[in-house]
């Protein structure tokens, strides 16, 4: 053994000098020669070591240390077709899931946006989810143009396109809309009214064999009075028997193919009455030519009234006591007794509306607009403008045991003094001939009425442009979109916008 150990290590030396046969490959370590780093192991351990590196070849890597053949050192290392750049670019993603942020949709291996791909509603839809519709390359919840809201939430925000509630009964076409709730009246308790076509012995409320009088419209309703009733009375003239919603009742009066005015027979009370908790909604209706009393009275409910006239009527257009009532785009004129009056505990919100040519010079101590007896008022872009009284305020009338008002963005201007009287108010961004000279107030007379305006008709009078008006009041987040005719109102919180119900035409 002592003889054989150098001779051994001879022959190995010898043998790693040798190219080994064709096809072969060396077993080992293949860092040592690749990296240039003699092998100082011990050659019992089996590691053929390498000879020392070349330093003109160092970092170079020889068939037999890395396996690759000769060939392949020549050509390069073999390459997946389909990877090779020889087909064009690498596709950006297979399915959706390689794609993600505003491109989220893979259409021909590129990532697009939902308008990119060939069914844009049923790719949003395939997200999963209440985002359905594709509107300018985003997934929504709904679409303008396809509304596919539900009933507790009918109606498509055209600002961020999403289901909300309703607001306005016209988007509630086969019914009305719960102002309250902003969810649709079911459709299952819908009554027709028409004098002019209907056969009164045989009317049962259906569309096509309506009732020939609002009063059978609402005996009927007796029978489940808190189910959300709409009533809709096709236009013309109605002389009934006062009007009276049953206590507790929840009902909308509605205008059908244009507006139906009321009126009761004669020396009979108001048209409508309002009491015992009942909601009652008003809808494209006109209250007028009542000889003895109100248009609408209400004791102890809740009234909404939107685009609704009320005039020509002997004592008040509108009366409260203990009531919530809200009136939206609607003309109080030419009310012997006074345009609205509002007595004891409730509120009472006026918006976009016009309190025109109420009162006489003969009768009464207020015009315009009353406020009393722990009543809470809130006057809000609306004109009051032409009313008159014996004694006594003739735009506005509030007395010491009212609650706060609220007066922001209208014009109070009357013929002659007095005009307002109301210490209990507030008084901002508004057009007034008395009551207040804070800033952003400005200061109006008499003669202001035909500077600021154009020729009332039926109490309505239009803002004429480029007047002192302008600017001078202040939209707020919650102030109505549009003005009473429909014209967009600004939508930025802070935003200069003209006082009244009216903008003038652009």
């Amino acid at each position: 053994m002592k003889h054989f150990r150098p001779a051994f290590v001879a022959t190995s030396f010898l043998l790693a000098a040798c190219p080994p046969p064709a096809g072969d490959t060396t077993v080992g370590s293949s860092e040592s020669s690749s990296e240039g780093e003699s092998s100082t192991g011990d050659t019992d351990s089996g590691v053929t070591q390498s000879t020392p590196a070349d330093p003109t070849t160092m970092g170079e890597t020889t068939a037999t240390s890395t396996g690759v053949s000769d060939s392949e050192s020549m050509t390069g290392p073999s390459t997946d077709p389909s990877t090779s750049s020889s087909t064009g670019p690498s596709p950006d993603c297979r399915d959706d899931g390689d794609c993600g942020g505003g491109t989220p949709f893979c259409s021909d291996g590129t990532c697009v946006a939902c308008d990119g791909t060939a069914d844009p509603n049923a790719a949003c839809a395939g997200l999963g989810g209440d985002l359905n519709f594709c509107v300018g390359g985003e997934c929504h919840e709904c679409s303008v143009d396809d509304n596919q809201c539900n009933q507790s939430t009918p109606v498509c925000d055209a600002d961020v396109l999403e289901c909300v509630g309703c607001t306005l009964h016209a988007q509630c076409p086969d019914s009305a809309c719960n102002l309250e709730t902003g969810v649709c009246n079911d459709v299952n308790y819908v009554l027709y009214v028409d004098r002019l076509a209907a056969d009164c012995a045989v009317g049962d409320g259906t569309q096509a064999m309506p009732y020939c009088k609002v009063t059978e419209a609402l005996v009927r309703t007796m029978d489940e009075p808190g189910a959300g009733w709409t009533i809709k009375i096709r236009a013309g003239n109605y002389t009934e028997d006062p009007l009276t919603i049953p206590s507790d009742a929840l009902i909308t009066l509605s205008g059908w193919d244009g507006t139906p005015r009321l009126r009761a027979t004669d020396d009979a009370g108001p048209t409508l009455a309002v009491s015992g908790n009942a909601k009652v909604q008003l809808d494209h209706i006109q209250f007028s030519n009542n000889d003895s009393a109100e248009g609408v009275r209400c004791a102890g409910g809740v009234v909404y009234a939107d685009d609704v006239k009320l005039s020509t009527n002997k004592a008040a257009g509108y009366s409260s006591t203990d009531c919530t009532s809200t009136f939206n785009r609607s003309v109080f004129y030419d009310n012997d007794g006074g345009g609205i009056e509002s007595y004891g505990a409730g509120r009472t919100t006026i918006i976009n509306s016009y309190i025109t040519g109420n009162g006489t010079q003969n009768s009464g101590d207020f015009g315009g607009i009353r406020s009393a007896q722990e009543n809470e008022l809130h006057l809000i872009y609306s004109t009051v403008v032409n009313n008159l009284s014996m004694s006594g305020p003739r735009s506005l009338h509030c007395t010491a045991d009212a609650f706060p008002a609220e007066v922001r963005n209208s014009v109070l201007i009357a013929f002659a003094v007095p005009s307002v009287d109301c210490p209990v108010a507030t008084f901002t961004t508004s057009v007034l001939d008395e009551g207040s000279t804070e800033p952003g107030i400005l200061v109006a007379t008499m003669a202001d009425i035909a500077n600021f305006f154009e020729p009332m008709m039926g109490g309505i009078y239009k803002a004429k442009p480029d007047t002192l008006m302008k600017d001078i009041a202040q939209w707020k987040d919650g102030d109505p979109r549009t003005d009473y005719d429909g014209q967009a109102r600004p939508k930025a919180d802070g935003d200069l916008d003209w006082p009244g119900a009216d903008i003038p035409m652009q």
